[in-house]
């Protein structure tokens, strides 16, 4: 069941911003995207549906995260723009692991490109064009 008035802000639940949002993207999204590609070909068995399903997840997640983290000096329509990345990034990423779940490779493939093509085009815009990354 859900208390809404149990919830807290990040400043309220004494929570710590992380120091660089380029290390939360590297420390906990990237690895997870490398997880992927390294077991998204040949299909997977099993257990490598299993890995992905957990890194769709893990990814699905962190984008809430993202969405608490918009950069401190961007305008507000900036702000809205990530928060539309993370949203976005967070629906393919859940597709991935609900296609993880079905075993079906192809729409494990499609889902992953796009959660990809997400988070480079927030990269492009955030980031000057850096840190893309290849499915």
């Amino acid at each position: 069941m859900w208390y809404p008035s149990l919830l807290v802000s990040a400043d309220e639940a004494g929570e710590r911003e992380v120091d660089n949002m380029h290390h939360f993207m590297e420390y906990v999204f990237e690895p997870r995207y490398k997880e992927i590609k390294e077991t998204i070909n040949p299909p997977p068995s099993k257990p490598g549906f299993k890995k992905i399903k957990s890194c769709g997840l893990t990814l699905a997640e962190a984008a809430n995260l993202l969405m608490r983290r918009t950069p401190e000096d961007a305008t507000e329509e900036e702000k809205l723009t990530w928060v539309k990345y993370a949203r976005d990034v967070r629906e393919h990423a859940a597709s991935l692991y609900q296609a993880a779940r079905e075993q079906n490779h192809s729409k494990v493939v499609a889902t992953y490109r796009q959660t990809i093509g997400k988070c480079n085009a927030c990269h492009q815009q955030f980031a000057d064009g850096k840190y893309q990354l290849s499915p």
